[in-house]
């Protein structure tokens, strides 16, 4: 929805890991734009992280009670605390993105939904 791509868009993170961008706060009074379209996935084998770069996605299981808060909260100044680093360090491993305008959404494995 066009709510998660605004939500996605003010955190500079998004479900994919990629690169973790520095957050910068927008300017007072403005409205952060909202992406028209779902960006395409980094080239990047994010899940695999040969070059064990600092790699971070959101991840809305950070801000579930009793949920494992590893990496969670990235640079301490982003409006949500559910982007969480991985593929690093001591993080967990990435998760592998699925391309989800390719195939039909019910024969996409359970992982995919």
């Amino acid at each position: 929805t066009r709510e998660m791509l605004a939500m996605y868009e003010a955190n500079s993170c998004w479900p994919a890991p990629e690169m973790c961008r520095q957050y910068v706060a927008p300017k007072a009074n403005t409205t952060p734009t909202t992406p028209q379209e779902i960006p395409p996935l980094p080239i990047y084998q994010s899940w695999r992280n040969p070059y064990k770069l600092q790699m971070c996605f959101y991840d809305p299981e950070c801000s579930k009670p009793g949920a494992d808060t590893t990496g969670c909260n990235v640079g301490n100044n982003r409006p949500s605390k559910n982007c969480r680093y991985c593929g690093f360090d001591n993080y967990p491993r990435c998760k592998r993105p699925y391309h989800c305008q390719i195939g039909s959404p019910h024969r996409w494995p359970e992982v995919q939904r």
